[in-house]
Order: structure tokens, then sequence, then C-alpha cells
């Protein structure tokens, strides 16, 4: 159910919503019926009974985190988990992410690895990516301590940027599923073709690209560049000349860029207010990225009407839930709602 948490007979049946939950990433069910889940990106993990009712803290921070992907440890008591610091929020803020042992019974988390996407507990190792190198590393789940140094398994490892997952999992048994990451050095390639399939030239070096948009003159191009995982920056690129400027400086993700009609304007959803909020950046770089709409929701998949007055958006937030869609004059005001 859409914004909801909810669990399903595996025999079947209607699903049973258990409470709100917009935009979770991670979820982890304990064998004595407590679940464990993050309702939104910027949000400590919470725990709430398999039969549902008010979600409680199973986890706090100081300032402004994110915890996220937990899993419960074989005990049922403690569980492992990711935080990260929201990059616009605190100073120095990567150098705090990493994987933490929780309890159930409160307390201070334990940190149990540096590192920069979430881990997984199997037959007495923890898994985790180090620099897109999936590792393995012993550790004692009676103590929650990790042993030894961790050892590399594989090489070139996917890992979600937004939601600073790595791509894998492991069963009880042994076996290993993994996506492996893109075979060009250094990530992807942006290849320029015209409408008969020609490729004209490539763009750029290799690197971690994400959602290219073409301005609507077909000259320039606007691209997300990810430097490092959890922060990503756009860029415009001008094919025929050779040449790329940085258009954002947030240590953050800055993603899904869309084009003005006009082509002087580009709006965008980024998460440096630890939530993803929609902001506008003048095409040329020029003057102050400015917000668009911040406010106690989730904003994102921006598009512009024809004539440019107007932006459709999606908002995931606690009372409307994932795949709601709103208008929003470039005055900020919402206009309308299209169900």
């Amino acid at each position: 159910m859409r914004g909801k948490l909810s669990r399903i007979d595996v025999s079947g049946g209607p699903p049973l919503a258990l409470c709100d939950a917009p935009s979770g990433p991670g979820g982890a069910w304990g064998r004595d019926g407590t679940i464990l889940f993050t309702p939104t990106t910027a949000s400590p993990i919470l725990r709430v009974p398999d039969s549902g009712g008010t979600p409680q803290p199973a986890t706090s921070f100081h300032g402004s985190r994110s915890h996220r992907w937990p899993q419960f440890f074989p005990d049922g008591k403690h569980f492992l988990f990711f935080a990260r610091d929201l990059p616009e929020s605190l100073p120095n803020a990567t150098t705090r992410n990493g994987v933490y042992a929780g309890s159930l019974e409160g307390g201070e988390p334990k940190l149990l690895v540096r590192t920069d996407s979430g881990a997984v507990y199997i037959s007495g190792y923890l898994l985790f990516v180090r620099d897109r190198t999936l590792m393995a590393q012993r550790f004692d789940v009676d103590k929650l301590t990790v042993m030894g140094d961790a050892v590399p398994l594989v090489e070139n490892i996917q890992v979600n940027a937004i939601t600073q997952r790595g791509m894998f999992n492991a069963s009880e048994n042994g076996i290993l599923a993994y996506e492996p990451g893109s075979a060009a050095p250094g990530g992807s390639e942006l290849l320029w073709f015209d409408r008969s399939g020609r490729r004209l030239e490539e763009t750029g070096t290799p690197g971690e690209y994400s959602t290219p948009r073409i301005s609507p003159d077909g000259r320039k191009l606007v691209v997300g560049i990810s430097p490092s995982l959890g922060m990503t920056n756009l860029w415009i690129f001008e094919p025929s000349r050779a040449m790329k400027t940085r258009l954002t400086f947030s240590s953050a993700l800055d993603t899904r860029p869309e084009w003005s009609p006009d082509g002087k304007t580009i709006a965008f959803a980024s998460n440096r207010d630890g939530v993803s909020h929609l902001y506008q950046q003048a095409a040329d770089g020029t003057g102050q990225t400015t917000p668009l709409l911040v406010d106690n929701t989730s904003e994102l998949f921006v598009n512009w009407s024809r004539d440019g007055r107007c932006l459709v958006f999606e908002r995931l937030g606690q009372q409307t839930g994932r795949g709601q869609r709103f208008g929003l004059s470039r005055s900020s005001v919402i206009e309308s709602h299209f169900p």
C-alpha cells in the first residue's frame, strides 16, 4: 500500500497496513514480532509490532542524520544498521558514516565499520562495500565486535548512490548474489548520437553520470556527476565546444534536473536540507541556487509545463504517500492536485 508499512500473508489476501512509511529505505522483521523500519531517508530507525500500532524510536541521533537498512542479528535483540550524516547539516559529515549495532533495549549504538553504504551480516561475517569492492570481515555476533582484517570478495560492485545500498546479498548456505558495476573504468560514458543513430562524439571522460537531460535547443546537456558515494552535482556540457561547467556546488545529492522550456532555468531535486526538495538554478550558472518548495514533506520528479509557468512534481508525504502529483507555480504556490 502506498505510503504505508504493510504486511501480507504468503498464502495471499489483502495487505494489512501497519503504519505510515512514505519512503522507507529498508526494514527487518524480528522473531518476536517486532518490525524495524525507516519511514523516510532523514529519520532514525523506528520499531512497531507486526500487529500494527504507533511506531517508537529504536535509534536516535544528535543533529540531522539518516539511519537505514536495519537487519536483526540472530539473538533477535540486537540489529545492524547504516548511519550517515546529512552533509549540509554537520561539518566533516562523511567521516562519521558507518555501520552500527543497535539494541531494542536502547543505549548508544556501537560503531562496527566505517563505510559509505549499508552492510549485511551472514554466518559470522559482515559484508560491506569499500571503494566499490565487496569486503568480508569476521564478526563476533555475541560481543558485537569485528575481528581481523577485511578481505576483498568481488571487485566493482554496483552501489546505489541515492539509497547508499550495495547491490548484493547472501544466503545462510553461502550463496552470494550481486550486481556488477559498469565495465567502463571509473563508471559510465556519455555518448552523443544523431537521430539516425550515428555516433557523433564522446562527452567528457568516463565517470559516475546520472539522469542526463538535453536542452530545448539541443545544444547542451545537464547531467549529474557523482565524485563520491552520497554526493552528486549537476554539470552543463556543450559538446560542440568540448566544454563542461559545474552548475551546483552541494555536498549532497542534486538529482533529476529538468530544463525550463526557454532553456534559461534548471529545476532539480536535492537533499541538501536533509530531505529531497525542489530547487532552481539559472542554466548559465549565474546567481544563487534558490528553493522552489521546502516543507516538511519530500518532493522529486519535477517537470515543467509547456509555457514554463508551472511545474509538476511527485510528493512523498506522511498523509499523501508515494505517487501523488501536484502542480507548482513559479511563485511556489501549490495550484492543483492530480490524483
